[in-house]
């Protein structure tokens, strides 16, 4: 059938546990170190901000994708004031800020190996595209791995140049207005 869908995933919610199992595979993925349990903490933390953020009327919205009934992926984006956001060296990598200060963040971003080239990743771009062009945004932001660029290039973001001085990712821009 095909059929893909997304669901919020909630601290207390049903789809908690298939979240926090692709977390684990998404971790483990990404060459993170650390123990099950350490990993576990950082998903709940992020679930975490995700609540406190929603209680103050905020956007940040962790989504679970499924294909067919069940879980292939997530998507973790928030909105950030760029003015500030991680340091002011962060700012000056990308260049002077124009328009709106408020940016979307594509935070964390997985699709299961054995769902790959089916689509689900588009799918997951575009609710959150969806979502930020709703709330207003006209630009988004992100950091990706270094296996999946060409993924963010295809999709029409443009590579600032700069590095993340956090993780030492590339810095990728994109337009989101219509």
């Amino acid at each position: 059938m095909d059929e893909i869908s997304f669901a919020r995933v909630e601290k207390d919610g049903g789809n908690f546990r298939a979240f926090a199992e692709m977390w684990l595979r998404y971790m483990r993925e990404i060459e993170d170190e650390g123990d099950d349990e350490a990993l576990l903490r950082r998903a709940g933390r992020l679930l975490e901000i995700h609540e406190r953020r929603k209680a103050e009327g905020k956007i940040f919205d962790i989504e679970l994708c499924e294909y067919d009934g069940r879980a292939a992926g997530f998507c973790a984006f928030d909105v950030v004031e760029m003015k500030g956001l991680k340091n002011d060296d962060y700012i000056a990598t990308i260049g002077p800020l124009t328009g709106s200060d408020r940016w979307g963040e594509i935070m964390e971003f997985y699709v299961r190996p054995e769902y790959r080239a089916r689509g689900l990743a588009k799918a997951m771009f575009f609710r959150a595209m969806e979502i930020f062009r709703r709330n207003g945004l006209e630009r988004i932001v992100l950091t990706p791995f270094r296996d999946v660029k060409e993924f963010w290039l295809k999709l029409g973001f443009r590579d600032s140049g700069a590095m993340d001085p956090t993780n030492a990712s590339p810095i990728f821009l994109m337009d989101a207005r219509p």
